[in-house]
C-alpha cells in the first residue's frame, strides 16, 4: 500500500512537505529497484543520477548500495553532503546499503550504524545490522560485510554459515547477496581470497540469481559462475556485478569471467521481477538513460501450490 508522511519540528508550521513510500504487496507480483556501486566522491553529480534514475524508473521501489556511501566514513560533513544530495530520493525511497571499507575509516562503521535502521538478524557475534536480511515480494536479499571478511577468516566463515542458513528457510523463488568487494575483481592484484572460498560455495549450493559488489570503482558483469567456473545457462549459474555510481574510477584488465566490462563511466542498475512470469530483467544503465548491458533469467515459479513452467518447458 501507499502511505503518507511529514516530519516535524514541534513547532506548527515546522512540517515538511508530504512524501509518499509503497509497501510490498500482499501477493508476488512485479518488482523492480535499483542497485548503485560506490559513491565514495562526487556527491552533487551523483545526487542528479539519483534522481534521474527515479524518474526514469518511477516504478522502483527500494535501492540497493554496495558501500562506500561516502569517503571518510566517521566525518559528519560527509554525511551531510550525501543526504543533502540524496535526500529528495531517499525521502520517498526506501535504502538498503551495505557498510564498505570507507565506512570503516578511523573508528570503524560507528555513523554508518547511527544513521541506518537496519534489520538486526545477522549471525550473533556480529554487529546485527552490518550483516542482515529482508525479503520483499518474492525475492530475498542476504547483505555481508566485507570489510571484516577479507581480514579475517574467522568473520568469513561465520557469516557463510549464517548465509547457508537464512537461504535454507527462505521460500522466496529470486535471491540476492551484496557485499562490497568483488569476488572477481578487476585485476589480479585487488584479489578477495576469503570470500571466493568461503562464500562461492553458499552461492553455489543455494542457486543465488546476482551477487552486487563495489569497490573496483568500474563496471564489470560476469558470466553466470558456478565453482569458479562459466555455467552452462543463466539459471545454472550466478551473475556478480561490480559497479560505482560516484565519479572516482579505476582501471581493470580482461579476464576469462567477465562478460561485460566498462571503464571510467558511473552507472546505476535496474532489476525487474515478473514473479508470476518467473522472468528477471537486469538492465545497466548510464546518465544519458542508454542500457550497456542486459540480461535476462527465466526460471521455474511457484504459484501457491501450483507449479508451472516458462521459457518452452513443460507446463
Amino acid at each position: 500500500g501507499a502511505y503518507l508522511y511529514s516530519i516535524g519540528d514541534g513547532s506548527p508550521g515546522g512540517w515538511t512537505p508530504w512524501r509518499k513510500v509503497r509497501t510490498a504487496p500482499d501477493r508476488p507480483s512485479h518488482t523492480q529497484f535499483l542497485y548503485l556501486g560506490d559513491v565514495q566522491t562526487g556527491l552533487e553529480s551523483w545526487g542528479r543520477r539519483f534522481e534521474e534514475a527515479v524518474r526514469e524508473f518511477p516504478s522502483a521501489r527500494f535501492a540497493l548500495i554496495a558501500g562506500d556511501l561516502v569517503d571518510r566514513g566517521n566525518e559528519r560533513t560527509n554525511w551531510d553532503h550525501f543526504f543533502l544530495r540524496g535526500g529528495g530520493v531517499l525521502s520517498r525511497l526506501p535504502l538498503m546499503p551495505c557498510v564498505g571499507n570507507h565506512e570503516y575509516l578511523d573508528q570503524g562503521p560507528r555513523l554508518f550504524r547511527t544513521f541506518f535502521d537496519l534489520p538486526r538478524n545477522g549471525p550473533s557475534g556480529t554487529d546485527s545490522d552490518l550483516v542482515y536480511s529482508f525479503e520483499y515480494d518474492d525475492a530475498f536479499f542476504a547483505i555481508l560485510d566485507s570489510t571484516m571478511a577479507v581480514s579475517s577468516d574467522r568473520a568469513a566463515i561465520e557469516q557463510a554459515k549464517w548465509l547457508d542458513r537464512a537461504l535454507s528457510k527462505t521460500k522466496a523463488n529470486w535471491k540476492f547477496v551484496m557485499f562490497h568487494h568483488p569476488v572477481y575483481a578487476s585485476r589480479r592484484e585487488r584479489d578477495n581470497r576469503p570470500l571466493r572460498e568461503h562464500w562461492v560455495p553458499i552461492f553455489d549450493q543455494h542457486h543465488v540469481d546476482i551477487v552486487f559488489q563495489g569497490h573496483d570503482h568500474t563496471y564489470i558483469r560476469t558470466h553466470p559462475m558456478r565453482a569458479g567456473l562459466r555455467a552452462d545457462a543463466a539459471g545454472q549459474g550466478t551473475y556478480y556485478v561490480v559497479s560505482v555510481s560516484g565519479d572516482k574510477f579505476y582501471d581493470q584488465e580482461p579476464r576469462p569471467e567477465f562478460a561485460a566490462a566498462r571503464t571510467h563511466i558511473p552507472t546505476f542498475q535496474v532489476v525487474d521481477i515478473d514473479a508470476t512470469a518467473g522472468r528477471l530483467t537486469y538492465r545497466s544503465v548510464v546518465e544519458s538513460g542508454e542500457t550497456i548491458d542486459t540480461f535476462q533469467i527465466d526460471k521455474p515459479v511457484n504459484l501457491g501450490d501450483r507449479i508451472r513452467f516458462v521459457s518452452g518447458s513443460p507446463k
